[in-house]
Order: structure tokens, then C-alpha cells, then sequence
């Protein structure tokens, strides 16, 4: 198109010009490489491989074009090195290990669930595990939530921390589609992540299963009666005590119970929450860790 691309100053906190075009350095391990792919490559055939994919070498350090924003881990540079290296010169190997396959679990019983709840007339929805504190936490009305807090060092987006709840991806759903038809019947089942009570450096992962319902006549009836069904589909007895939480209205709310432990939660989400989403119609919802299920 005969442009010109300049560089530009910025003036902020601090000063820094943009675009930067200087290379990126990334140092990797030669072992992991190899590990990774079965290989047994030397350092020189490494970096003709990597030079292969436009990839500069020096000393374990991969020096990455600008253009190059899709690498953003070793692993990656696996693929580079597994690509300029031919997926046909690979050879197939049956492991020396004796083994008996089955199904998950966990991924039974999470199919099961999407059954009946497809079978209720609710939609499955899927979202990001990266969010902000915005979404997770300070449009749910929760304040206190340093605990809980996991973030992401270098993050690319806005999307900083790991969520903590499905409820608050829902909502955001919700919130999204204000302008859709009603009811709006959605469902999410996936990991939620939460800081190991031993450490704060420690990240534990659950799967929790997250039910929201958006009509002018959503209510505590509604979600329950939800609830029951898939109880009883899953042969499982269960209570309910009331409780309080920020993100729902008191007196309609509570926790789930299932063998004296708790599960998790449901209730009508508070005005609060859905003035701070912009949600024009009530919601109930529900969220509980399908894991104690099994």
C-alpha cells in the first residue's frame, strides 16, 4: 500500500516506545525438548530446527521474532521443533507398560449431568478459566476476596486471575445477552481454581457444576426443583440449610449439604448483583462441586 510504519513515544507513568519490534528471548531446556518428544536431538540440530521455523538460537535462549506472538511458553517451542523436524519422521513406539483403559469418572458422571440438564431444555454454556476481579468478585458483590485471589503473572489481556466461580461466568453470560429472548436457562460444567488451605503457593482445582435461570418469574422454587431432579436422576440424598452470602438475597438462599459436608450453594441472586451486570430480570442460580458426587 506504499505506508510507512514509525515508532511512536508514549508518555505515561514512564516512557516507552511503541511498536517494539526487538526480539524476545526465551530460555528452554534442550533435555525438555527431547523428553517432550521422544527425541534425541544435539544442540546444533536443535538450533538448525529452530532456524528452520524463523527462530534465532544462542546459548538455550530462543530469540522469537515480534511477529511470533503465539509462542508463549517451552512447550511451544516443542511444536516449532517438532514441526521443522516432520510428524512423518516420527517413529510410532507401543510403550513397554501393561495397562487396562477406562472411562473417567469424573467425565462419566459430568456427561450424565449434561444429559439430564439438555433433557430440562437448558443450554450448555462454556467460558474462559482466566477472568478479572471485576467480574469474579466486585460484581458479585463480594469484598473480602484477597484469599482467594490467584493471579496471572504477564497476562496478555485483562483477563489476569483464574476464576474462582462459575456462578460469576454465568452472570457475566447473563449480563451479555440482557437483550435476548427469556427465559434464558443456562448451565456450565468445569474447573474452578482456589488457593490450598496449607499454602497460598499452592493451586487446587475443582469441578463444579453452575446452573443460572433469567425470567421475570426465576425464583428459589425453580432452581431447587432443578436440583432435585438431578438428585434423584443420580440416586443422591441431599439437604438444604438457609445461609448468607453477598451474591444472593437473604432469606433465599442456601447451602448444600451432602453427607453433612458442603457442596455448595443456591438462591435467588441479590438486586445488587444484577444492577452491577445490568440484568433486567431476576436470576436464580446454583453452584456445587460435582466432585463429592462420586
Amino acid at each position: 500500500m506504499d505506508g510507512k510504519i514509525y515508532e511512536v513515544e508514549i508518555k505515561d507513568t514512564k516512557s516507552y516506545r511503541t511498536p517494539n519490534l526487538e526480539p524476545e528471548k526465551m530460555n528452554f531446556e534442550i533435555n525438555n525438548i527431547n523428553k517432550t518428544l521422544g527425541l534425541n536431538l544435539i544442540e546444533k540440530e536443535i538450533q538448525k530446527l529452530l532456524e528452520k521455523m524463523g527462530i534465532g538460537y544462542e546459548k538455550n535462549t530462543a530469540i522469537i521474532p515480534a511477529y511470533r506472538t503465539d509462542i508463549l511458553h517451552e512447550i511451544d517451542l516443542a511444536e516449532e521443533v517438532a514441526i521443522a523436524y516432520g510428524y512423518n519422521n516420527f517413529q510410532p513406539e507401543i510403550p513397554e507398560i501393561s495397562t487396562i483403559a477406562e472411562e473417567d469418572k469424573t467425565a462419566i458422571l459430568k456427561r450424565k449431568i449434561t444429559e439430564i440438564l439438555i433433557g430440562l431444555n437448558l443450554l450448555e454454556i462454556s467460558t474462559y478459566h482466566l477472568s478479572t476481579k471485576e467480574k469474579q468478585f466486585k460484581n458479585l458483590n463480594i469484598k473480602e476476596f484477597k484469599n482467594q485471589l490467584i493471579e496471572v503473572l504477564d497476562s496478555k489481556t485483562e483477563n489476569n486471575i483464574l476464576r474462582a466461580s462459575l456462578l460469576a461466568q454465568s452472570i457475566q453470560i447473563l449480563s451479555e445477552n440482557s437483550d435476548a429472548e427469556y427465559p434464558q436457562r443456562i448451565f456450565e460444567l468445569g474447573k474452578i481454581f482456589q488457593n490450598a488451605q496449607e499454602t497460598e503457593t499452592q493451586i487446587t482445582e475443582k469441578e463444579n457444576l453452575c446452573i443460572s435461570i433469567c425470567h421475570e418469574k426465576a425464583n428459589f422454587t425453580e432452581i431447587k426443583q432443578i436440583l432435585d431432579y438431578i438428585a434423584r436422576m443420580l440416586d443422591i440424598n441431599y439437604e438444604i440449610q438457609e445461609t448468607q452470602h453477598p451474591s444472593f438475597i437473604n432469606g433465599r438462599c442456601g447451602k448444600i449439604l451432602l453427607n453433612e459436608k458442603e457442596i455448595g450453594i443456591l438462591g435467588e441472586i441479590s438486586p445488587t448483583v444484577l444492577k452491577n451486570n445490568k440484568i433486567k430480570m431476576p436470576v436464580a442460580g446454583l453452584e456445587i462441586d460435582i466432585e463429592n458426587f462420586l
